[in-house]
């Protein structure tokens, strides 16, 4: 049985060593800060070093740090969880400045990132909207691994860019709060699971299919409020096939329920409106809308999030975290509701089950994969034309086809 390992540091004359085990986790000295508050005057920038600290043990696994300097201070806290550190930070002065937090990186290679097509990300800087370099199956999931080393993922740091370089990763934000996690001794694995083949359809050909023998497991189905669609999801399901409902946060002006909502809580789109995620009275609607489908006894959602373009920056559109989060809280109303993402975020807190367009990642499936893995994604669906499956050796079992 391995020895139960604790967080504890030590001071060598101006440095401070926060150990995780034997594991570094951060040093913080005047030469090598932990923190570093980034200020700009007259188009000069200036480095802050948050040098100085006290430290508070707060309980058997965890600490109160305040990184000061003449400027400004930061309120880190600190907590062990068996295997994983949590740590959530409070800037107190030079509030919307560039906050820096260096984290020990030792020489290993850096994976994961979502569905990044590197396996070994030194070298490269990512924000929230991807690396500089982006290229189109690039996504935004700040989580990534250190071989032999940990796994990082970002809790609530909206406002991020990440530099890989030399012995640390770095952590540049404005945000004056915010969390993220480290986990050591990670086991990793990605989750086919069972065979499962979903077909895109309308309802008319969900039933026809599911009445004879076929490919499929199940269907994905744009929703419709009719006594007609909720006979075939009846139907369908009476055959052992799963039905899961195609919603967009994206509304249609000839939807049935769309003069429900109130107009001045409608953010313009491409193709329609998205609603003000402030708006009270058009976010109970929208929820109740989610439950109103997942009474009729389907076996959960696909959450299209693709080509919304929104036409309006003044308001807060309800798509992204806010939206997922919402979806999560009201699927958990129901026994064992299956939702797939077909968009990720940076700071996503729900390990669902996404879906990815096979096309962008055919030539290099394995790295794919890997990259996944390492990033925490632990099942993700295929999309691909019927007519492309067929004639395709795909490994993963879990198949959406369009």
């Amino acid at each position: 049985m391995s020895e139960e390992k604790t967080l504890r540091y030590t001071v060598n004359e101006d440095e401070y060593v926060f150990f995780y085990g034997e594991e570094i986790l951060f040093a913080n000295s005047k030469s090598n800060p932990f923190l570093y508050v980034t200020i700009e005057k007259e188009g000069v920038k200036k480095e802050l070093p948050l040098s100085d600290c006290n430290i508070t043990k707060t309980d058997e696994n965890g600490y109160k740090i305040k990184f000061y300097n003449r400027a400004c201070a930061v309120n880190v806290k600190i907590n062990l969880v068996k295997n994983t550190v949590y740590f959530e930070f409070t800037k107190l002065g030079l509030f919307g400045e560039l906050l820096s937090i260096n984290l020990f990186l030792k020489n290993a290679k850096i994976k994961g990132m979502g569905l990044n097509p590197y396996k070994d990300i030194r070298g490269f800087y990512c924000d929230k909207n991807g690396f500089f370099n982006q290229k189109e199956y690039s996504d935004v999931r700040a989580a990534f691994s250190i071989k032999n080393g940990f796994f990082f993922k970002n809790e609530s740091i909206e406002d991020f860019r990440l530099f890989f370089y030399g012995r640390s990763v770095k952590i540049n934000t404005r945000q004056n709060k915010g969390s993220f996690l480290l986990e050591f001794d990670k086991k990793y694995y990605f989750e086919d699971g069972k065979k499962d083949v979903l077909l895109f359809c309308n309802p008319k050909e969900a039933e026809k299919i599911s009445a004879k023998d076929d490919i499929y497991d199940g269907f994905i189905v744009p929703y419709e409020d009719s006594e007609n669609y909720e006979k075939t999801i009846k139907t369908v399901r009476k055959r052992n096939f799963s039905f899961l409902v195609r919603i967009s946060p994206e509304l249609k002006e000839e939807e049935k329920d769309f003069s429900q909502y109130e107009k001045e809580g409608l953010i313009k789109t491409k193709y329609g409106f998205v609603i003000d995620s402030t708006n009270e009275t058009n976010v109970r609607l929208f929820k109740n809308k989610i439950r109103k489908i997942l009474d009729k006894n389907v076996e959960g959602i696909y959450l299209d999030e693709r080509d919304i373009v929104i036409q309006e920056e003044k308001k807060y559109p309800y798509i992204g975290r806010a939206l997922h989060d919402a979806i999560h809280a009201v699927c958990r109303e129901y026994p064992a509701k299956k939702i797939i993402y077909n968009k990720l975020y940076s700071d996503e807190k729900n390990n669902e089950t996404y879906s990815v367009e096979f096309e962008k990642i055919s030539k290099k499936e394995s790295d794919y994969k890997k990259a996944l893995t390492y990033s925490e994604i632990e099942k993700t669906y295929y999309e691909i034309s019927r007519k492309k499956y067929e004639k395709s050796a795909i490994k993963n079992n879990l198949i959406l086809i369009k």
